[in-house]
Parts: structure tokens; C-alpha cells; sequence
């Protein structure tokens, strides 16, 4: 009898689970659909400067997003869309949003840091620890080791990180050092400060 009893226990207990899960659900959704997005919040994982910069840009492409984002339901309000539109910017290593309790739109933002500004020909760009391309801008300039050359074909700036690297991890390189000439991939010139100097230190 007694695990007769358990077992009818077990029973009442998963059909009155399923019943609160059930209703649960259906609170959500009329909850969602009956609260509306009333901010965006904007956070970034950065400080200073580059903390206003980006958050200022998050807004201003926002302003552009193809659809309404304040006033819309939230049970309307695609998050997976936003952080799709957002990440197709070169200039964020992630993006993530989602929606708070009290309709707020919360998007977490992770911006590239740029390790060197590339001059190729008429281009300026910079480039991060990985490699990848963050386009220069007007009001943005950040402090980094500068490298010119002609970039093409087997040759990429990725290939002159560890020069890089290496004045950058040594204070006197890094204040000695104006800036790197890339001739081409076995020969990387140092441009001191002073001037009628320079330094070939080959390839890396």
C-alpha cells in the first residue's frame, strides 16, 4: 500500500508541476505582451573614452535599425535580430542583449582593442591581437604602434604582430620607436625617434 501511496504522490506532484509550468508560461507571455520596451541601456566593457565612443556609436547605429525598438511589446522585441544587426560592425569582439524584468533593453557590448594602425597606400585601419580589420574614425585615435606598407597578396599585417609585439612589451623600444616600415615580409624596418636612423630587423 505504502508504495502504492508514493507512486499516486509522484503522480499528483508532476501533474501539479505541469499545471504551474503551464500557467507559468501563459503569465510570461501576457506579461510580455502587455509590457512595452520603455529604454535602452547600453554597457560596455571598457572605460574612458573608448567606453563613450562606443556606447555613443551603439545608439547612433540603433537610431538606424530597421524596425521600432522603444514602445514595441516586448513579446515582439527580437534580441537575437539586434545583436545580429550589431555584431555586423567590425568594430565589437561580441554583442549580446536581452530584456529585463522591468522592459529595459539591455545590450552588452565587448569592443575590439586595436594593437597597431596600418597605412597601406590610402587605407588606415587598424587591426587586433587576432588580426582582425576595425576601421579607423575621425573620433576615435587610439595609442598604438604604426606600421606602413604594401599589403597584398601573402602578406598581411598580421605578419608584423610580433615586431609589434616586441617594442611593444619593451618601454625603451616603445618610446624609441615612431614607427614600423613593412617593406615586405623579410624586411621590417624600425623608424626610430631620431631621425636619420633606421633599424632592419629582417623578418620575425
Amino acid at each position: 500500500m505504502s508504495i502504492q501511496r508514493n507512486t499516486i504522490l509522484k503522480w499528483i506532484c508532476l501533474v501539479l508541476l505541469a499545471g504551474y509550468a503551464t500557467w507559468a508560461t501563459v503569465w510570461a507571455h501576457g506579461e510580455a505582451s502587455r509590457h512595452v520596451c520603455n529604454e535602452i541601456e547600453v554597457r560596455v566593457d571598457a572605460t574612458g573614452q573608448v567606453e563613450k565612443i562606443v556606447r555613443r556609436g551603439v545608439l547612433q547605429e540603433l537610431a538606424s535599425y530597421p524596425g521600432r525598438i522603444k514602445g514595441l511589446p516586448i513579446d515582439q522585441l527580437d534580441t537575437r535580430r539586434i545583436s545580429t544587426y550589431l555584431n555586423r560592425l567590425n568594430m565589437f569582439e561580441s554583442v549580446n542583449c536581452m530584456v529585463s524584468a522591468s522592459g529595459r533593453l539591455c545590450i552588452d557590448v565587448v569592443p575590439m582593442v586595436p594593437v597597431m594602425r596600418v597605412f597601406s597606400g590610402d587605407k588606415s585601419y587598424y587591426i587586433n591581437k587576432d588580426g582582425k580589420r576595425i576601421d579607423s574614425n575621425a573620433e576615435f585615435f587610439s595609442d598604438v604602434p604604426v606600421v606602413t606598407g604594401n599589403f597584398k597578396g601573402n602578406f598581411r599585417p598580421i605578419d608584423v604582430l610580433p615586431l609589434v609585439r616586441f617594442v611593444t612589451r619593451d618601454p625603451v623600444m616603445r618610446d624609441l620607436t615612431a614607427m614600423i616600415s613593412a617593406q615586405d615580409s623579410r624586411n621590417l624596418y624600425i623608424v626610430p625617434r631620431i631621425t636619420g636612423h633606421v633599424v632592419n630587423f629582417g623578418d620575425t
